[in-house]
């Protein structure tokens, strides 16, 4: 429950055992994700439809293991944004779905990342963050910070194994 309204959300899976699609409705309305595995089991296309419209859709490439760049369009496929990422190439990621209980979504990035750039179509950069990691005795993720631009701290998540 989410500002005292319920939530349903149900996720069904291909034959492969990857989410094919996500459905969560509230009473404003129907919210569905539709996703596209390549043969490595990565998501490379996502639609987000509301209430039966697309609202917006990304196609991601791949290099090396790792999501090279994302971009997002609108309902009548017009570029929203661009995402590129760049990784801790010696780092691979402890903190992709298979370890964090969501395997259903696929196979994450080989790598963590180091960061990310959004950009507009125009070529303006809009926002830049950067990504730093501690690690456990095992050299898994205990500790994963996000800073902007400026180095100002805008996420730290603490990551616990049992």
């Amino acid at each position: 429950s989410l500002h005292g309204m319920t939530l349903t959300s149900n996720i069904f899976l291909s034959p492969a055992g990857y989410a094919d699609s996500s459905v969560a409705v509230d009473p404003s309305g129907t919210y569905i994700e539709l996703y596209v595995h390549d043969a490595d089991g990565r998501i490379t296309q996502s639609k987000d439809m509301v209430s039966g419209k697309l609202y917006n859709a990304s196609i991601s490439t791949f290099k090396d293991g790792n999501e090279a760049s994302r971009v997002i369009t609108d309902s009548s496929s017009k570029p929203r944004v661009s995402l590129f990422f760049d990784y801790y190439t010696d780092k691979p990621n402890s903190i992709g779905y298979e370890n964090m209980g969501m395997k259903f979504l696929g196979n994450d990035s080989k790598n963590l990342m180091k960061k990310f750039v959004q950009v507009l179509p125009t070529g303006d950069t809009i926002r830049t963050m950067n990504f730093s990691y501690h690690f456990d005795d095992k050299g898994r993720v205990s500790q994963k910070a996000v800073y902007d631009n400026h180095g100002i701290l805008a996420d730290s998540t603490n990551i616990s194994y049992y």
